[in-house]
C-alpha cells in the first residue's frame, strides 16, 4: 500500500497588520503642563520633596512605590499608564519629551490629574 501526501507551501509576502486600531485619546489634561497655579500645593511639595511626589502617584496608580525611582523607565512608563487610562490625548514619545525636558512640571501635571480624578 502506497500513500501519497502534498504539501502546500505558502509563502508570506507581508505581515497582517490592523494599522487602523491605532489608540488616539478622546481627553486632555485636566491642567497644563505649566499649570503649577492650578494647584500650588502640589508644585511646593514636588520641588522640595521630588520622592515622596513620586511615591503618592505610584501609590495612586496601584503601583509599586519605588517603580519610578529604581526601575529605568519606570516613570515614563507610569505617565504613559495614567495617559492612557484616563484616555488622555499623546503619544510616548511625547511623555517622553515632557518628562526629559520639564521632569517636575510633567510629574505636578500627573498628580494634579490623579487629584482632579479622585484617585489621590
Amino acid at each position: 500500500m502506497t500513500t501519497t501526501t502534498h504539501q502546500r507551501t505558502v509563502v508570506v509576502t507581508t505581515q497582517p497588520m490592523n494599522a487602523h486600531k491605532v489608540h488616539q485619546g478622546t481627553n486632555n489634561w485636566s491642567t497644563g503642563l505649566l499649570g503649577c497655579c492650578d494647584d500650588c500645593g502640589v508644585c511646593i511639595c514636588g520641588y522640595f520633596c521630588f520622592p515622596c511626589t513620586l511615591c503618592r502617584i505610584s501609590s495612586g496608580m496601584h503601583e509599586n512605590a519605588c517603580a519610578p525611582i529604581c526601575c529605568p523607565g519606570g516613570l515614563l512608563a507610569l505617565r504613559t499608564k495614567l495617559r492612557v487610562e484616563h484616555d488622555i490625548q499623546g503619544s510616548i514619545c511625547g511623555d517622553a519629551c515632557a518628562l526629559q525636558c520639564c521632569t517636575l512640571c510633567a510629574v505636578c501635571q500627573m498628580e494634579r490629574e490623579l487629584k482632579n480624578a479622585g484617585r489621590m
